[in-house]
């Protein structure tokens, strides 16, 4: 009954990654050093979302934080449905729709606006 709820929160963490895929390849392409801040920056982004521990854990001060990383709708989505056993509400589904939407749509602009150039530094 949740796989085909898991099949759309795969596909819209999947829209999600692409666009940051898109911008990042972009960005490592004209600025090098891209990739050494990126391990880095993936690292930090690892800890500050709640994969490992519910977000109920961080007193509320905290919590904005970890509500201003996109990542963190998208581990609250998959632990509602996979560890919960709850569908998702209608402003979660629209929350991460939202940012996939976004950052495909900003990413792939960004690369379509930069192709003449990577094709020349490449």
């Amino acid at each position: 009954l949740m796989l085909p709820l898991l099949f759309l929160i795969f596909l819209l963490h999947l829209l999600f990654l692409s666009g940051l895929g898109f911008l990042f390849s972009v960005l490592n392409v004209f600025l090098r050093d891209v990739s050494c801040f990126l391990s880095i920056g993936l690292m930090i982004w690892f800890w500050l979302t709640p994969i490992f521990y519910p977000i109920e854990f961080l007193r509320f001060p905290y919590r904005w934080i970890c509500l201003f990383n996109p990542l963190t709708y998208y581990i609250i989505s998959y632990q509602k449905a996979l560890f919960k056993g709850e569908f998702l509400s209608f402003s979660d589904i629209f929350i991460i729709l939202f940012i996939s939407l976004l950052s495909f749509i900003g990413g792939y602009s960004f690369f379509i606006k930069k192709e003449k150039l990577l094709l020349k530094r490449i």
